[in-house]
């Protein structure tokens, strides 16, 4: 499979402005709303761009060594198998 290069970062670029847009007014609209909820005395419903996310769900946990030299042959220590 082929990639123009140039049309990548062209994609890449018009995206992250697009992004940049939206992400800035979706933000603006969010503490526009948390400060008229506030001042009237209500709560407002959490909006998440104004909400820390969750921590992530550790699935795995532990110390890997490495036995072979050349071959995927990491043996875990200390982490529950699948």
């Amino acid at each position: 499979m082929s990639f123009d290069q140039e049309r990548v970062k062209q994609i890449i670029a018009d995206a992250m402005v697009e992004f940049g847009k939206a992400y800035t007014i979706g933000y603006l609209k969010a503490v526009v709303h948390k400060i008229r909820a506030e001042s009237d005395g209500v709560e407002a419903a959490p909006v998440f761009l104004l909400v820390k996310p969750p921590e992530p769900e550790i699935f795995k946990q532990g110390w890997l060594v490495k036995k072979g030299s050349w071959k995927c042959t990491w043996q875990a220590f200390n982490v529950e198998r699948c």
